[in-house]
């Protein structure tokens, strides 16, 4: 019957590192850029066929804007006045025809960035499945006694939640980012048609920070990408570090288990919270508010 309990504990402990493996994985594929290429072409037409006629609306309406302004303060209209409301114009009309490539430009360079990181070999896969094999599968053999058997059980039950939560999460919020790319893209138009809303002879802030906001959405997916691929690393760093240490300290084999699976719920924990702050950080970084 132990071995029956031990045996089931294996099979939950690793059903949890595969789902946790499958999850990560799919967060990585889905940050190098590699499901969302056929969804270009879908999104550029759907904002070409959709947001051009509003916009050029839009521009027209901040053109009379900016007229209205210069005549409540100029008794005589120059033409130098409406050379400047033309460039304005001019500069709205382009960005909003070419917002598109540019977004697209700047997530390629940041799914470029991830490539080579992948294809560097940069940090260690993740695969928390051969590391359970490797590491915590013998200890878990030499437990003895139904009622460590039994605890053992009952931790792992609550690990293997705990665990496979946690890697639905990195999935979600990596699918969660590239949902964001696609509005940011789909609506790049919009905030690049107020570009002539300035004050005096400036441009209007709305589009730079537009452009910020969404090239710090690009940005966050190679830090996402980073915090995925230094868990590995910290990981398997913790479980040496753990199994040399207590090698000759007389720990039992059920409490070595259940020490490593919390470690990983740990740093499973730990790696939601850093992808979660990438948000942040990457805002930080951009100034963009």
């Amino acid at each position: 019957m132990t071995e029956g309990i031990l045996n089931t504990v294996k099979d939950l402990l690793h059903s949890a590192f595969d789902s946790f493996d499958t999850m990560a994985m799919q967060a990585c594929d889905v940050l190098t850029g590699n499901t969302v290429t056929s969804m270009w072409w879908y999104v550029t037409y759907f904002f070409r066929g959709t947001f051009v006629l509003f916009c050029n609306i839009i521009i027209g309406i901040c053109m009379l804007i900016e007229l209205s302004k210069i005549f409540s303060k100029v008794d005589v209209l120059k033409w130098e006045h409406g050379l400047k409301v033309g460039v304005k114009v001019v500069l709205a009309k382009v960005c909003v025809d070419q917002a598109p490539d540019f977004l697209k430009a700047c997530y390629r360079q940041c799914t470029n960035f991830i490539t080579h990181m992948k294809n560097g070999g940069y940090g260690t896969d993740i695969d928390i499945s051969d590391i359970c094999a490797d590491v915590i599968d013998p200890y878990i053999d030499g437990v003895s006694g139904l009622g460590n058997a039994i605890g053992l059980l009952v931790s792992v039950l609550l690990l293997q939640i705990g665990i496979k939560i946690c890697g639905v999460l990195v999935a979600v919020m990596a699918y969660g980012r590239i949902f964001e790319i696609l509005v940011y893209v789909i609506i790049s138009p919009i905030p690049c048609a107020f570009l002539p809303l300035g004050e005096g002879d400036n441009l209007s802030r709305i589009p730079m920070k537009f452009f910020k906001n969404y090239i710090a959405v690009c940005l966050q997916g190679v830090m996402m990408y980073v915090c995925i691929k230094l868990f590995g690393s910290l990981l398997l760093n913790s479980f040496q570090t753990k199994v040399n240490g207590t090698l000759s300290s007389g720990v039992s084999n059920s409490v070595m288990v259940s020490d490593l699976c919390y470690d990983m719920l740990l740093f499973t924990i730990v790696l939601v919270m850093s992808i979660t702050k990438c948000s942040s950080w990457a805002k930080s970084i951009m100034d963009a508010g």
